[in-house]
């Protein structure tokens, strides 16, 4: 399925995933600790393991969360709450494939603790699909997000190791100060 309006084949960002992104500065997207959303069109090239999409995260202690593919090509929205070095999280178990466009919202409600999952859902071309917790992660010590001062990535994260670049398109990114509700995220579709 692809994007209703056709322009964002013209109006969209081509990044070739080894050096292309878009940082905008942290003062933006500073106070989202109580629950968020975060809302892109994007299409991929070629898909790789962490592919980013869009992100507030810089390994040098400012993460705070991230939308990107996981390993098996699968669309993951993470949050991570750096006070005590806990991740939550989780993912849409299907592949994403290549060549199509996708509109994505990812949202969180602000829970914290035990259930903290339950309020971070992943909405694919309107439709919520989050279906799988991301493993390894810590419900009941995540204290919540904090409002850093990393800077927003559009198309990649940053890390001490890797930049995790998106190679494909990416159109229409927005960030709101609340969780979204499923009608309204169906409005953006």
């Amino acid at each position: 399925i692809g994007p209703k309006n056709s322009n964002y084949v013209t109006s969209s960002f081509d990044l070739d995933g080894s050096a292309d992104y878009i940082e905008v500065s942290q003062s933006a997207f500073s106070g989202l600790t109580s629950g968020f959303s975060v809302s892109v069109w994007f299409k991929h090239d070629t898909i790789g393991d962490y592919d980013t999409v869009v992100s507030k995260w810089n390994n040098s202690n400012q993460r705070e969360w991230l939308f990107r593919s996981s390993t098996s090509d699968k669309m993951e929205f993470r949050l991570f709450d750096e006070s005590v070095d806990k991740t939550v999280g989780r993912y849409y178990n299907t592949a994403l494939t290549t060549g199509l466009w996708y509109h994505a919202v990812g949202t969180y409600d602000g829970s914290t603790g035990a259930g903290t999952n339950d309020g971070i859902l992943i909405y694919i071309n309107g439709l919520r699909v989050d279906d799988t917790d991301i493993s390894g992660v810590d419900e009941a010590n995540f204290a919540g997000l904090e409002s850093l001062n990393g800077t927003l990535q559009i198309g990649s994260y940053l890390d001490s190791s890797q930049a995790n670049f998106f190679e494909g398109r990416i159109s229409d990114t927005a960030v709101w100060n609340a969780a979204l509700s499923a009608s309204a995220v169906e409005e953006l579709y």
